[in-house]
């Protein structure tokens, strides 16, 4: 058996031996997995070549549902509503207008989230401060990001509307029931959206609706997978012992997949119009600090809530290396519903003052 068909590549990134397998990626080269039926690409400057190369095109994810047998794509009006303004499965002169759009709102918000920052996140660490254990995901971690993105819509976002792990919409592996229950969960949210925001333009009110599908899960699983990276390695450290680096120290998304538009050499692979590839982000965790900025990608289609992210690890790194208690993790459990986005299930520690 070679070393490459060793792993379930749907699984991976979520299972005990994936640190056994990033390590060992970074050094090998591109091969086809029948499993997920894509290259998967591993190795960091390789992945980059493949993300910064305009003939492959990021998955079209609307077009799964919009091809579902017996008109059953038109069940799902919100989940569409939503991927009809997220630039993440887009391309050409519509990709341009949306990521444009939405990369002006974020700027614009920035003001309003510092100023959220520096009011707000010292309440949702505070649980850092006082000793005992307390599980992050539930008590810190999904509060504070929820808030966070109300104060980047400029909308609350009651509990009722928390949709934890949306981003399943992403997956194409989950089941009819499963998406029947992502869009009855997903149509409230847009509704909530029209109600407060009231007459602005549609396009408006799916940016925030895309915004808040694509990105809250991911920099929840960026925060816990940092933090916990963090707590791991420097068991029984006092946090303001511990030298933070200026990025999050893992990433929430293990790979993006992308699709050759035409035939291409790239990544010394020969596509063909249609292959898929797939690019292990995880990979670059395990390298130096200096590569961890290429999680969030190249090319046109680098993530767009990298300021976000940056801006929230900074903040929560200002407050947390202030503190003289120590972190031990006592229990980190990722979840298994979803081979797109890594959110833990459980991340349950002790405080130690």
């Amino acid at each position: 058996m070679s070393e490459s068909a060793r792993y379930n590549y749907l699984t991976i990134y979520r299972q005990a031996e994936r640190d056994a397998f990033l390590v060992s990626a970074r050094q090998s080269g591109p091969f086809f997995d029948r499993t997920t039926r894509a290259w998967i690409v591993t190795e960091p400057d390789l992945c980059r070549e493949v993300l910064s190369n305009p003939v492959l095109y990021p998955a079209p994810a609307l077009e799964h549902y919009r091809n579902m047998p017996s008109g059953l794509g038109d069940a799902f009006a919100s989940v569409a509503f939503a991927f009809e303004h997220i630039p993440l499965s887009m391309h050409g002169e519509r990709h341009t207008e949306v990521r444009r759009r939405a990369s002006t709102f974020i700027a614009g918000r920035h003001q309003a989230i510092r100023a959220w920052a520096e009011e707000q996140l010292p309440r949702h660490l505070a649980a850092f401060a006082r000793p005992g254990r307390v599980e992050l995901m539930g008590e810190v971690i999904k509060p504070l990001v929820r808030q966070l993105f109300a104060t980047l819509v400029d909308t609350d976002l009651p509990d009722r509307l928390a949709l934890d792990h949306v981003s399943q919409v992403f997956d194409k592996s989950i089941g009819m029931s499963r998406r029947i229950g992502l869009e009855a969960d997903m149509a409230p949210l847009e509704a909530h959206l029209r109600e407060r925001l009231g007459d602005i333009d549609e396009d408006e009110i799916g940016m925030r609706l895309g915004l808040l599908v694509v990105g809250k899960d991911a920099l929840v699983g960026t925060l816990a997978e940092s933090l916990s990276q963090v707590f791991t390695d420097n068991a029984d450290t006092p946090l303001d012992q511990i030298t933070f680096t200026r990025m999050p120290h893992r990433t929430a998304v293990p790979f993006v997949e992308r699709i050759a538009s035409g035939p291409v050499k790239v990544a010394g692979l020969d596509l063909a119009e249609g292959d898929r590839v797939r690019v292990v982000l995880q990979t670059y965790a395990h390298g130096p600090v200096s590569e961890h900025h290429r999680y969030f990608g190249a090319g046109a289609h680098a993530c767009l809530g990298r300021p976000l992210s940056l801006e929230l690890w900074s903040a929560a790194v200002a407050i947390l290396s202030k503190l003289t208690s120590r972190v031990r993790v006592l229990d980190y459990q990722l979840a298994t519903d979803s081979y797109v986005f890594i959110v833990p299930a459980r991340f349950e520690v002790e405080v130690i003052k």
